[in-house]
């Protein structure tokens, strides 16, 4: 939502070329679009299985810097798909996003959604959460099964803005649903294309537009 908003507002587009707004990303021979991220078809490799395979414990909560999402992409040594070829969910493309949001405004993405989004909808106790040490507000802690046969505290990840790490409340989202019928803020516009259905090179749906199923 927030790449479309600044896409409505002239600050990009939807085919340009992601390392046009993050240049270190590398050339891996193929050009991947703001689009090919938004819908999950880029051909980078997930980062939190990326990351859980070299050892680190996700589930316990071990700290993910939000650096480390590109320097990944960094370390891949080619697409693992020819983008728009193949739909794969992605939250790497989407940590990425919220990076271009940055880049772009410079704000951080938290102040961005804050601003932009969050306050002129009225949805005033919704956070983005960009640094695990901050505490937010009459915040209610999720939990999930442990190894044990018990339960656990279900941290969030450190790294996954864009991708997660946003607090609110059942008030606040049905504001955010309401703007999805009415399009107060951006236009109907932008929610049309975002839940149109991606099609892939070789012609086939993937039930997926942009950030929605």
């Amino acid at each position: 939502y927030a790449i479309m908003l600044l896409a409505e507002q002239g600050e990009l587009g939807l085919d340009d070329d992601i390392r046009e707004h993050i240049p270190e990303l590398p050339d891996l021979g193929e050009t991947v679009t703001i689009r090919h991220l938004l819908t999950h078809t880029s051909g980078y490799r997930e980062f939190l299985n990326t990351l859980a395979m070299s050892g680190r414990r996700l589930d316990r909560g071990d700290f993910i810097d939000r650096e480390e999402l590109i320097s990944i992409v960094q370390h891949q040594p080619s697409l693992q798909n020819s983008p728009g070829a193949e739909w794969n969910y992605n939250n790497t493309a989407f940590g990425l996003l919220a990076t271009t949001v940055e880049r772009i405004s410079g704000e951080t993405f938290a102040d961005w959604m804050a601003t932009n989004v969050f306050h002129p909808l009225g949805m005033h106790d919704t956070f983005v959460r960009i640094n695990p040490a901050q505490l937010i507000e009459n915040r209610a802690e999720g939990y999930a099964p442990n190894d044990q046969g018990g339960w656990m505290i279900a941290r969030d990840l450190g790294g996954s803005t864009g991708a997660g790490g946003i607090y609110t409340t059942v008030e606040d989202l049905a504001k955010w649903v309401r703007n999805y019928k009415t399009g107060e803020l951006g236009g109907p516009e932008i929610f049309e294309q975002m839940s149109t259905r991606y099609v892939l090179n070789d012609g086939s749906p993937t039930g997926y537009g942009f950030g929605l199923f």
